[in-house]
């Protein structure tokens, strides 16, 4: 009988609870609620997730059962790497951007010292299930952050599918079925990249389109106090970084202009929240900085990505 630690997101407890009353031949040795937000994925959480762990009595062949977001992912995923130097991790990811992007993939990290994801590890879940049940109960806010991650996938590797997407959200013809099934279709996507280059020496760093200005416009809203989601920060980062590669002449302004009306067109935020000078900071201390410059993912043309040193 498989042995079981279950941790989850508050917010998302009643269909957490169900989801394991349902697991065949398993072994619950315990649960724990989290109250998961961005300041929340920290060394402290973790430790409160190893303290549980052990309290429960997990062992080498037990497993974390991760139920919520991709924060909660994130975090549960650090945890079961390094606990008795690692056991089973399997997640059911209750957010549309987790079932499209964070629960895939494998990596795992917490923010440290203001800086987002800086300790962390690649630990790819044993299993992911995914259920369109719990995005019905999702505010319009999450929901976007999963079609910014979407359309991502999408610009990156299917053309056709990036059209498709954006004809149906911008005519708000797309409900939770057909926002669930678009988001299996990029999440299979995202999966061949990974195990293709699980380890990001390759092909995997596409991926991080809009993600080295969306990380710096998440440093910012911290320090200010500001709201900000993920998803948010990534769909302005990757409208904005298409701006700034059409002035330098790595790609079409009318490349910039066309990103700018979908994004916008899918009610999208697509403007930077602050002087772009506020934002340096923040790229010193990305991970992908390399002798003062910034290695950044763009398109040439939808479906036609590349990877460039660029100064910002």
């Amino acid at each position: 009988m498989k042995s079981y630690f279950l941790v989850y997101d508050r917010k998302v407890g009643q269909f957490a609870e169900s989801y394991a009353k349902g697991l065949d031949n398993a072994n619950i040795l315990g649960s724990l609620a989290l109250d998961i937000s961005e300041q929340d994925k920290s060394l402290a959480t973790v430790e409160t997730i190893c303290s549980h762990l052990q309290q429960a009595g997990a062992d080498r062949d037990s497993c974390l059962l991760c139920v919520g977001g991709g924060i909660c992912s994130d975090i549960c995923g650090f945890a079961a790497s390094i606990f008795k130097r690692g056991i089973g991790f399997e997640v059911v990811p209750t957010t549309l951007l987790a079932q499209v992007d964070a629960s895939i993939g494998g990596k795992n990290g917490v923010n440290f010292n203001g800086i987002k994801n800086s300790l962390g590890c690649f630990r790819i879940p044993d299993h992911i299930h995914f259920f369109q049940e719990p995005l019905n109960t999702l505010p319009e806010k999450e929901i976007k952050n999963g079609i910014v991650e979407m359309l991502k996938t999408f610009l990156l590797f299917e053309p056709e599918l990036y059209r498709k997407a954006v004809q149906k959200i911008s005519t708000r013809k797309a409900g939770i079925k057909e926002l669930f099934e678009l988001g299996q279709m990029a999440g299979r996507l995202k999966m061949q990249i990974v195990d293709m280059d699980p380890r990001e020496k390759g092909p995997r760093i596409l991926l991080n389109l809009g993600h080295t200005l969306g990380h710096a416009i998440e440093w910012w809203a911290s320090c200010k106090g500001v709201e900000m989601s993920h998803g948010q920060a990534v769909g302005i980062g990757i409208v904005q970084i298409h701006k700034l590669a059409a002035r330098q002449g790595l790609c079409n302004q009318a490349l910039a202009d066309r990103l700018e009306k979908d994004f916008r067109a899918c009610r999208l935020d697509t403007d930077l929240p602050c002087a772009l000078e506020e934002l340096r900071p923040a790229f010193k201390q990305d991970k992908k900085r390399s002798s003062g410059k910034l290695r950044i993912v763009f398109l040439t043309e939808i479906g036609n990505p590349a990877v460039c040193e660029m100064e910002i």
